[in-house]
């Protein structure tokens, strides 16, 4: 945890809540770095110099925008310590990242969310060890307002001194105290954590991570990227408390789950859900290559995977999966696994290598998924305001749910299945301008 992420793209010790659209009638003040010192805010002319200045002069609910540029905390939790500081973001705030400086409206940004950065570096470029203990901090948030951060790159952390916040999982992300976090197009990668979690860990919290990339990162404990404890029952009208959709998990180091540890424990037990995903070329050195659920407990692990695919992950023993009464549906499982709709071909990638994971014609992915395992849209991926609708995107914002006339079409469910797996095959004849390719996702080549 020492070490300095190469991509934090969300740090939370925090309470952020889920928000379903960034379109509004809001208040908006207006940040760009290279502005002239001065600006109240008001427009991309008149824009602050300074994050911390337009965050302490937007109101609750107001958003703020943030031109690409790289913005430092200023806010010491104490005094005499310069890496206290942290960006301090009162509750009900939207920070919103990715604009170039001349838009006016969130839809017209370009995709520019790599090139805001808000960092921790400090001193000397390359050097870790004063950089700030915390990126990012939100202020307690007794009446839960919503809060969102979108569209911003984090990184620079290096939580390892006497007045950073006792923690040694979730190298990038930690969710507690029944925080509500959404993450939504992120990559993370090359993080670390001491004990748990070399992305994030979750612990009596509720996460929905969407269209997301976790890869590089380590812990010599449990969890290369995900560790899970102390989850709440699922919600009965939104499903699971911890949701991944739509995501890419590989290449990650854990001593027990490569990819997640989902725990159990005498008291208290994790729950988490992936669908549409894929665990690949992750590595345990003990076992579970990609997963590793403790289900032996007292009270065990809640482990479900569906509609997603376990490939060439690695470790002397379970190289996808280690927990008996895991609910794994319609996935395609290396070596194979008992369950409905499961498979063991291979799944026909296209160049996995370069990231690319679409499957290839033919491939068993298509046409072979169950679409009541697809979860609501409550992040609204499509902006539509829906919120009770499946999912309806897949990884680069294409519809999903379309039929394969030359799949067997081996799913379940009621017409056109979803495909296993990040993307959902296009026939040529279904192409409109509205479904082509976007890009956007965070795992194409």
């Amino acid at each position: 945890m020492g070490s300095t992420p190469r991509y934090s793209p969300l740090l939370a010790l925090i309470a952020l809540g889920l928000s379903p659209s960034l379109a509004g009638a809001q208040t908006v003040h207006h940040v760009d770095a290279a502005a002239p010192p001065g600006g109240d805010g008001s427009t991309w002319g008149l824009a602050f110099d300074d994050l911390q200045d337009a965050l302490d002069a937007s109101s609750s609910q107001g958003q703020v925008w943030v031109a690409m540029g790289t913005y430092r905390p200023s806010v010491r939790t104490d005094p005499a310590d310069p890496r206290s500081a942290s960006l301090r973001i009162p509750p009900g705030r939207e920070l919103i990242g990715g604009f170039a400086g001349f838009e006016l409206g969130v839809d017209q940004r370009a995709g520019l969310a790599e090139r805001g950065i808000l960092s921790g570096a400090r001193g000397a470029a390359g050097d870790a060890s004063d950089n700030a203990y915390r990126v990012v901090l939100l202020d307690e948030n007794p009446q839960d307002r919503r809060t969102t951060i979108d569209g911003s790159m984090i990184r620079g952390r290096n939580a390892d001194g006497v007045n950073c916040a006792p923690i040694r999982g979730g190298g990038a992300l930690w969710v507690t105290c029944f925080a509500r976090v959404a993450v939504t197009r992120r990559r993370f990668r090359g993080n670390t954590a001491e004990t748990k979690g070399g992305v994030v860990a979750v612990q009596t919290g509720s996460l929905r991570v969407s269209i997301c990339l976790f890869s590089r990162s380590m812990t010599p404990g449990r969890g290369g990227a995900v560790y899970l404890n102390s989850i709440e029952q699922e919600d009965p009208v939104v499903g699971s408390r911890v949701c991944f959709v739509n995501s890419l998990i590989h290449t990650n180091l854990a001593a027990r789950g490569g990819a997640g540890f989902v725990d159990g424990t005498n008291t208290t037990r994790g729950r988490g859900t992936w669908v549409n995903c894929i665990l690949d070329a992750n590595l345990a050195l003990d076992r579970g290559g990609a997963f590793f659920a403790r289900t032996g407990a007292p009270n065990p692990a809640e482990l479900e995977v569906a509609n997603s695919i376990l490939w060439a992950n690695r470790t002397s023993l379970d190289p996808q999966l280690f927990g008996s009464g895991a609910d794994v549906r319609h996935c395609i499982v290396r070596g194979g696994l008992a369950g409905p709709g499961h498979m063991a071909s291979d799944p026909g990638f296209v160049d996995p290598v370069r990231l690319n994971y679409r499957a290839r014609t033919g491939s068993p992915a298509r046409d072979s998924g169950d679409i009541s395992r697809v979860p609501l849209d409550i992040s609204d991926l499509d902006l539509d305001g829906e919120l009770l609708e499946r999912v309806p995107l897949d990884v680069v914002d294409r519809p999903r749910f379309l039929d394969d006339p030359l799949a067997a079409g081996t799913g379940s469910g009621s017409g056109p299945i979803v495909d296993i797996g990040l993307y959902e095959h296009r026939p040529n004849f279904a192409r409109s301008a509205r479904s082509a390719d976007t890009g956007r996702g965070p795992v194409t080549p």
